[in-house]
């Protein structure tokens, strides 16, 4: 029997041609090409990729050439780039379709045909992950190709029946040249094309995101203060600065445009509200229009603006305002502009739920110190009165010096809490609180005072003087003999560690250790809040150090760095 392979070859690579041509413009789809460049896959993902391959596999069949008793097909191609590119599961249910396909055919390989179809997708799908990350694959997707197609060609001797291996040898001899050269190619070829869009992709998403984080630099200090219309303009000409393809950029929240800006420094209002921006709005999916006319063309006549996109900007999941892009082309949003405005709009999310928390945090401690102020305030208020007005009789002159010392006191202790305030304005605050305990002890409390001469250096207010009266209250005050506190500073390289210690009753271990726990049943916060005031604005290595024994005393340590100033 003669063959005429070169007559079957050139048939099946008209065929290939065909379906390496929808394929090509299959990458150029959106909905597809976004799918299948992924490095992870979805169900719905692997799902459209098992119709659309296991629909190639079904043309390949319909393209073959008939031969003998068979047909010489593409078959394969559309099954082991589903394996190749989706893995085991995609390869087997689009080896599945096209096998199930060639079965309802018929024919002396209707069936054995049909399992191969299978097997290679199975197959082609257990190499795709060793394949993922090595480049050129198309040169291993060759061979594989190959070995995989000659396999079939056993397959379908080893499975024929007696009856039927005359046939089955006869169309093998017949095809397999053919298959066995432009299935190769054809699988080969496609996966070049495959890796060409996927290094497209990544460059255009490497270039998106540098441009993004140069964006996300430039507006974090406005971003962080929230979203409004300030932040909100700073914001839009920073893009409209740096990103030279578009025309205008513009951001907006539930309710209003809080920012527009174009090319020629124009503004605009609600009427700048386009599907886009409502399908961001809404559902919190990004939407683009090619072109803007068709949907509105009064306005966008009016700016000369032709294609916009949109994408959500979210707080915790929730939906605030959008970000626009728009062009003055119709049909000019490319792949650069949704992956920018994705990665954007990411960024200033983030960026606003960073400024919100920084703004909770600032408030939370705000309302911790005026709460810590108002818990000492009252009971130190009555005491201090107390012992002023037993000086009132005996010694007039102790008197006048405890009500000065109140007043500057009270002056410190009421003053703004939102600036830092030099060391020794600090210890002054300190020895006015210890000045009016003294004389309540009546002369047995002792305060010593040995702090290096630190030039500029300022500290948080009213960081100092919740320890020292920590001391005195659970230290000195239970032996009822008083005691001495001692306040030390050291200059060590780059900071100045303090510590201030006291001669009282002291604590044990497990005492000392709940010292700084916050827990919900605690009434004080004193040194809890000077321990998370401390490490929320220096740093993690900037707490609280306490070290006690009972009977021994107390020794609480911290630390300022002078690089800071």
């Amino acid at each position: 029997m003669l063959i005429n392979w070169g007559y079957i070859s050139s048939h099946l690579l008209l065929g290939l041609t065909f379906i390496l041509g929808f394929v090509f413009l299959l990458t150029k789809v959106r909905i597809f090409r976004s799918r299948i460049l992924k490095q992870e896959f979805s169900l719905r993902d692997k799902l459209m990729m098992v119709a659309v391959f296991g629909a190639l596999g079904i043309m390949g069949t319909y393209i073959g050439f008939r031969a003998v008793d068979g047909t010489a097909n593409t078959r394969a191609v559309g099954v082991i780039l589903a394996g190749l590119i989706g893995g085991p599961a995609v390869g087997v249910g689009a080896g599945c379709i096209a096998g199930l396909h060639r079965f309802t055919l018929g024919g002396i390989t209707a069936y054995n045909s049909a399992i191969s179809a299978v097997l290679e997708g199975l197959m082609a799908g257990l190499v795709c992950t060793h394949l993922r990350k090595v480049p050129a694959r198309w040169a291993y997707a060759l061979p594989l190709t190959f070995v995989l197609e000659g396999l079939h060609m056993l397959f379908l001797l080893v499975m024929a029946t007696p009856v039927q291996y005359e046939a089955t040898w006869n169309l093998v001899q017949a095809i397999i040249p053919a298959m066995l050269v432009t299935n190769p190619a054809a699988v080969a070829a496609f996966i070049a094309i495959f890796d060409n869009a996927r290094t497209e992709q990544e460059k255009v998403e490497g270039k998106a995101a540098r441009l993004a984080l140069q964006i996300a630099e430039k507006t974090m200090i406005y971003l962080r203060k929230g979203l409004n219309a300030e932040s909100a303009k700073q914001t839009v000409s920073a893009i409209l600065e740096t990103v030279d393809a578009l025309e205008a950029v513009a951001l907006v929240s539930q309710e209003k445009v809080l920012a527009f800006t174009d090319r020629r420094g124009r503004g605009g209002g609600q009427e700048l509200q386009a599907p886009p921006i409502q399908a961001a709005l809404e559902f919190g999916f990004y939407g683009m229009i090619q072109n803007w006319r068709e949907f509105d063309h009064r306005v966008s006549a009016e700016l000369a603006l032709e294609a916009v996109i949109a994408a959500p900007l979210k707080d915790n999941h929730t939906v605030i305002g959008a970000l626009v892009f728009y062009k003055a082309t119709r049909n000019s949003m490319t792949s650069f502009e949704v992956e920018l405005i994705k990665g954007l709009s990411h960024l200033i999310s983030t960026q606003l739920e960073v400024g919100k928390g920084e703004q909770q945090a600032a408030l939370r401690a705000a309302a911790e110190i005026k709460a810590l102020q108002a818990q000492i305030n009252p009971h130190f208020l009555f005491n201090a009165l107390n012992t002023i007005v037993y000086y009132c009789r005996q010694k007039p002159e102790i008197a006048r010096d405890l009500l000065l010392k109140l007043a500057q006191f009270y002056r410190n202790n009421l003053s703004r809490i939102d600036d830092f305030i030099d060391l020794k304005t600090e210890l002054q605050h300190i020895d006015a609180y210890i000045q009016i305990e003294a004389a309540r002890f009546s002369g047995k409390l002792s305060m010593v005072y040995e702090i290096p001469t630190v030039n500029g250096l300022t500290v948080p207010p009213f960081i100092l003087q919740p320890i020292v009266e920590n001391a005195v209250k659970h230290g000195l005050y239970p032996q009822k003999t008083g005691g001495q506190i001692t306040v030390r500073g050291y200059r060590r390289e780059n900071r100045l560690e303090v510590v201030i210690q006291d001669d009282g009753v002291g604590m044990d271990e497990e005492t000392c250790r709940r010292v700084l726990l916050e827990t919900p049943e605690r009434k004080g916060i004193g040194l809890v809040n000077v321990d998370q005031r401390l490490r929320a604005i220096y740093g993690e290595e900037y707490g609280l150090n306490i070290e006690s024994a009972k009977g021994k005393g107390t020794s609480v340590s911290l630390a300022f760095p002078l690089n800071a100033q």
